[in-house]
This record gives C-alpha cells, structure tokens and sequence, in this order.
C-alpha cells in the first residue's frame, strides 16, 4: 500500500498538523486493522516510508525478555475485488 505523501503534506499545511503526527495517525490505524485480519502475529508494527509512501507491516518474533529477536514483512496483500 502507498500512501498520497503529498495529500498528507497539504493536509499538514491546510489544518497546520506536524507531517509526524498524521503518519503516526496512520501507522497506528493501519496496525489496529492488521491486527483484525486471519492470521495476524501478535506482535508486529507498521512503518511507513517518508520518502516513498510506502506502508509495511513488520511482524516480529521477541524472546522472553520483549526483546525482538527476528522481523519480517507481514504487510498483508489485497486480493481483486470480486465482480458484482
């Protein structure tokens, strides 16, 4: 999924929100759908990229002191939609 960096930085000049703050709005939404998907890790975190727009899903492994151990890309893929 890529996200429309120049709609966001309009938005932050129009309603005068730091750039940060509407990512960080971002991120947190679309971890609390991952989370909501089959199948989702139990741990994981959403970045997205400042340059590219680019927003992945980073499941991750930790050990028994919280401390992460291994990371992968988790993004879930988005299936065609289904003619009506």
């Amino acid at each position: 999924m890529n996200i429309d960096l120049a709609a966001l930085r309009a938005l932050e000049r129009e309603r005068e929100i730091p750039f940060d703050t509407i990512l960080a709005a971002i991120e947190t939404a679309l971890l609390t759908a991952y989370r909501h998907t089959e199948g989702a890790e139990a741990h994981a975190r959403v970045e997205i990229d400042r340059k590219t727009g680019a927003a992945l899903v980073y499941a991750q492994e930790l050990d028994s002191d919280g401390t992460v151990v291994r990371e992968w890309d988790d993004t879930p893929t988005t299936s065609a939609a289904s003619p009506r």
